[in-house]
């Protein structure tokens, strides 16, 4: 009997630690909000120059039209990316607030592989946006939990007023 309580015990420990928690991946906190992430806040160092001479450091005043700030970016497990323009839409009805699809992936513990933004487009021939743009950039990770997806990204701007080179810090968090 005694030999019998020992092994259940035994039993019991090898069940309690290998049965216990596991740490998180990366992929498992991108996946977690179930309805994907929204943009919070979104900033530029320096302050981006504007077409209309403007400058502007705060990008969700100034930069963003109203229809980007609801987007809503998803990733899943089998590497996935997707952005969803959410229910606030161009008054024109473009072509380019439809779902795009893309490849992500993790390196290293401290770099992204995304889709460039939400707000990134494709433009056709005569220069009007025909959807989201698939391009893919390196973006580094300065938080990441259930709770918030905080990345900085590098853009070079080729084109004028400024030809500068900028990060853009972006914070998400869980879509309602």
């Amino acid at each position: 009997m005694k030999k019998l309580l020992v092994l259940a015990a035994a039993a019991l420990m090898v069940c309690f630690n290998s049965c216990g928690p596991q740490e998180k991946t990366l992929t498992d906190y991108l996946t977690a909000p179930k309805k994907g992430w929204v943009m919070e806040a979104a900033t530029s160092a320096p302050g981006y120059h504007m077409s209309s001479g403007a400058i502007v450091e705060n990008l969700m005043e100034g930069y963003f039209f109203d229809y980007e700030l609801d987007d809503i970016i998803s990733f899943d497990a089998e590497g996935n990316e997707t952005i969803d323009p959410g229910k606030k839409l161009a008054d024109d009805g473009a072509a380019y607030q439809n779902v795009v699809t893309a490849k992500y992936s993790v390196n290293d513990e401290t770099k992204i592989l995304m889709c460039q933004m939400p707000w990134i487009y494709e433009f056709d021939d005569n220069d009007l946006p025909i959807g989201y743009s698939p391009a893919q950039e390196i973006c580094e990770i300065i938080t990441l939990d259930e709770n918030m997806l905080k990345i900085r990204c590098t853009i070079d701007d080729v084109a004028a007023p400024t030809k500068e080179v900028y990060s853009f810090t972006i914070t998400y968090v869980p879509a309602k």
